[in-house]
């Protein structure tokens, strides 16, 4: 058969995803397909698509994968297993691997899982026993260190680390430094024991004198400011409150001790390493006193925010568009954000011709919802989805401090919301301030369109801040609700010019048709029902879950590029998953780890005939948001012309098919659409059962694609 010749215009636009150069003689092989492909034998305490997706972080060993498939290949992934194993607490675990036909075999035994036993403590007498026993049972990055009768976070030489720098971390809070520690796990048949050794319990430090380094000829004069005593221990709570004092003079991007191990009993001096920044106030600009209130108040918001009260902005707009069919009239609106959620709401909005209502949308981690005056939608997303916001405040280049946020997947937090503040930031505010007095003990800050009132603790006095501008008023305070809240829905059905009602009038305006007398009823009693069956669709069950988490044997940052490759690489060695989602998955895998296989990838997409309007346009979206603008061109061309029923259906039952959280969308809705009076002609003749509801949902999609919905997906798809 004659290939079918790509066009130009294709081959340029995914150019950028080919690496330059020669190919090998012999195609290296593709890690993830390896993995999806690999087979595990045996008693395994994973299962195999989790053990396959905690493997693809491991950096050296898909770079081992990439070679032809041996023995040596065989026993590397032998030995991750096994490692991975070891380190959710199986330390009998016992793996070996073959490649057989091409394929990975592992034959595995995990053996029994061992729990945390008890701990034993020698040498240490400046710090009690029950001391180091609370710090080490203490939760850090959401999880304890050690304990008793608990499952290891990770039963490695990394436990054994954490666990030493857990002692030495309490002798430097008692002023003892130069500690030097031995722990050792003692694994047993079902438990994991403890001996902790303090060899050296170092010796006390305390300062004579402190010392500024950092390329700074204001040093001294910002020492000068610095309350401190000779002789003082140096505590960890000590050491705090001296970098804190250095930072309240607004001058430096990072303020730290230097206390080295060897660090002696009486430092003669201590030093703190700075890094100063540009633009730096004066010393002697800010009052300490000042400076110090001001922090306060950053340090009670934050406090705050952990303990779940929430931040809300409240103002008003005036009369405008939001998009084609959603208006915003004259009146409050509100965005809120703790630690559960996020809240977006306006008091008056119109949906096309609709009459004005409350219209909200509502995030949590494991649900969005959308209510729109008495009529509630909610989605829930079976699990949570491991979302996290990031709020912070830092300085760029040219020393301005900046207020940043971010949204990203895969967060350590098992917080929404996480949010930071720079120690400069406070005196850079008042930096900015137009005026600065006292009303006794409150601290009255004064800017061009605000005035902060700051209370000795750090809160704000009248728990409000107001700002004016252009006769406007915007009032930022506290939430007084929880915004991971469900709403409680109507018992009664809604119906005529309720809210779901103006959705349908949002709808026919947007999709610009002219419906029969026959079809505009069938249109929107479908659209109507499957507003109210979005309400009640069942929730999702959890993906397959293993007893235990999988720990991943990559330490380090979690930054986008490692949370894409995870969520792509995860896709693919699924095997529960197939079709169009998982040849995506390996494309933007490529793309993200610089594969020289990357173009293939997705000239092979482009290729296929079974991609279609779905696959390509939220393809061509994705590459958009990457900054591929050629890509993401040519693959909006392709959705365009693929924009057919039959190849729209067929990417909707693949994806239905192959998410969870959609699994249940096309039997629910074709069960909803079948008890419809409106729909009961069209669909006459369906079988009773599944088959029937699937049958039902099919040739519902297809009315409402000849009656606009084609039009309506160009849309949404191709930004037109």
């Amino acid at each position: 058969m004659k290939a079918r010749p790509r066009s130009a215009t294709s081959l340029v636009a995914l150019l950028p995803f080919v690496a330059v150069g020669a190919l090998p003689a012999q195609r290296p092989a593709d890690p993830l397909q390896v993995l999806r492909t690999m087979e595990v034998e045996g008693v395994a305490a994973f299962s195999r698509d989790r053990i396959a997706g905690a493997l693809v972080l491991d950096g050296e060993l898909m770079r081992e994968l990439r070679r032809p498939l041996d023995a040596d290949v065989a026993a590397a992934v032998a030995e991750r297993v096994r490692e991975l194993h070891r380190r959710g607490g199986y330390l009998q675990c016992k793996a070996h691997a073959a490649v057989e036909a091409g394929v990975v075999h592992v034959h595995l035994e995990a053996g029994p899982r061992s729990v945390c036993g008890a701990i034993q403590f020698e040498g240490n007498t400046a710090v009690p026993t029950a001391r180091l026993r609370e710090l080490l049972a203490a939760s850090g990055s959401d999880k304890a260190v050690w304990t008793e009768g608990g499952f290891p976070v990770v039963a490695t030489e990394v436990l054994q680390r954490r666990v030493e720098a857990a002692v030495v971390a309490a002798y430097r809070d008692a002023g003892r430094h130069g500690v030097l520690v031995d722990a050792e796990l003692l694994p047993e048949a079902n438990t994991i024991g403890l001996r902790v050794r303090v060899a050296d319990e170092g010796h006390e430090v305390r300062v004579q004198r402190l010392q500024i380094e950092g390329d700074d000829t204001a040093a001294a004069a910002v020492l000068a400011e610095v309350a401190f005593t000779p002789g003082s221990l140096a505590t960890t709570e000590w050491l705090t409150a001296m970098q804190r004092q250095i930072e309240r003079s607004g001058r430096y991007f990072e303020v730290r001790p230097v206390m080295a191990a060897t660090t002696r009993a009486r430092p003669d001096p201590l030093v703190f390493a700075v890094k100063v920044r540009p633009n730096a106030p004066a010393p002697g600009t800010l009052a300490p006193r000042d400076v110090a209130q001001v922090q306060a108040m950053g340090d009670k918001l934050l406090a705050d925010l952990r303990a779940g009260r929430g931040l809300r902005v409240q103002g008003d707009v005036r009369d405008g568009d939001v998009a084609p069919f959603l208006r915003v009239l004259p009146g409050p609106v509100s965005f809120a954000l703790d630690n559960r959620g996020v809240l977006l709401a306006a008091e008056r909005t119109t949906w096309g011709e609709g009459e004005p209502v409350r219209a909200a949308v509502r995030f949590a981690s494991d649900a969005l919802t959308v209510e729109l005056g008495d009529q509630v939608m909610q989605w829930r997303f079976g699990e949570a989805l491991g979302a996290q916001i990031t709020v912070y405040t830092n300085f760029n280049p040219a020393g301005e401090a900046e207020f940043r946020w971010g949204i990203g997947l895969g967060g350590q937090s098992s917080e929404l919301l996480v949010a930071t503040i720079h120690p400069a930031t406070a005196a850079h505010l008042l930096t900015r301030a137009t005026a600065i007095h006292r009303d006794g003990d409150v601290l009255v800050v004064e800017f061009p369109l605000t005035t902060l009132r700051i209370a000795a603790d750090g809160s704000i006095v009248g728990d409000a801040i107001e700002i004016t501008a252009d006769d406007r008023k915007l009032q930022l305070g506290w939430s007084k609700e929880r915004l991971d809240k469900t709403p409680s829905r109507p018992t009664d059905t809604v119906q005529g010019a309720s809210a779901a009602g103006m959705v349908f009038d949002c709808f026919s305006r947007l999709v610009k048709a002219q419906l029969s007398a026959t079809t505009a009823p069938r249109v929107r009693a479908a659209v109507l029902a499957a507003i109210d069956a979005a309400a009640t669709l069942p929730r999702t069950a959890s993906s397959e879950r293993d007893t235990v988490d999988v720990p991943s044997l990559a330490e380090g940052n979690q930054s986008m590029d490692r949370i894409v490759l995870a969520t792509a690489g995860r896709i693919v060695v699924d095997r529960r998953l197939s079709g169009e989602l998982v040849a995506v998955a390996s494309a933007f895998a490529a793309m993200v780890r610089g594969d020289s296989t990357a173009g293939a990838h997705f000239q092979a997409i482009a290729d296929r005939e079974t991609a279609g309007p779905l696959v390509l346009g939220g393809m061509s979206r994705l590459l958009g948001l990457v900054g591929n603008a050629r890509a993401a061109a040519v693959f909006g061309e392709l959705a365009g012309k693929r924009c057919s029923f039959a190849a729209f259906y067929r990417d909707a039952a693949d994806l239905a098919a192959n998410l969870p959280a959609l699994a249940a969308v096309p039997a629910h809705l074709g069960a909803a659409w079948r008890r419809v009076p409106e729909l009961q002609e069209l669909l006459a003749g369906l079988p009773a059962g599944a088959d029937g509801d699937l049958a039902a949902w099919q040739k519902v999609l297809e009315m409402l694609w000849q009656n606009g919905g084609e039009q309506w997906l160009r849309g949404a798809l191709l930004g037109q």
